[in-house]
């Protein structure tokens, strides 16, 4: 109903380290997901998480604009994730803070995570 009435929804908001149970990344996967569940179209999930954030809080240069002079955070995929979210699980690199994790990079790093957590 919040959606429908013009209500921003901004994806991930409750993410803070004081809830340990709250794995970032992950969990606003599943996040995406429950709002493509609940109605919204793959678009405006996605919108939640990348768009209506940074207009929210002001950060002109972090609202998924690609551009020079912006932030160049970007997630290749295989597939378009307007027509379902679940290439988002599954990206083929991740290019963050300058610098580009290809596949084998970030199965590496989540094989090393998995690893610290057993």
């Amino acid at each position: 109903m919040a959606h429908l009435a013009g209500v921003p929804i901004l994806a991930s908001s409750d993410a803070s380290f004081a809830n340990p149970y709250l794995f970032h990344g992950f969990s606003l996967l599943d996040e995406l997901d429950l709002y493509v569940e609940i109605g919204l179209t793959p678009r405006e999930a996605l919108h939640t998480a990348t768009v209506a954030p940074p207009r929210f809080f002001g950060l002109v240069d972090q609202d998924g604009t690609i551009a020079p002079g912006r932030r160049a955070d970007l997630v290749p995929l295989d597939a378009n994730p307007l027509e379902g979210l679940a290439p988002l699980r599954h990206p083929q690199a991740v290019i963050a803070g300058g610098r580009v994790y290809d596949r084998d990079a970030l199965d590496a790093l989540e094989a090393n995570l998995r690893a610290a957590g057993e």
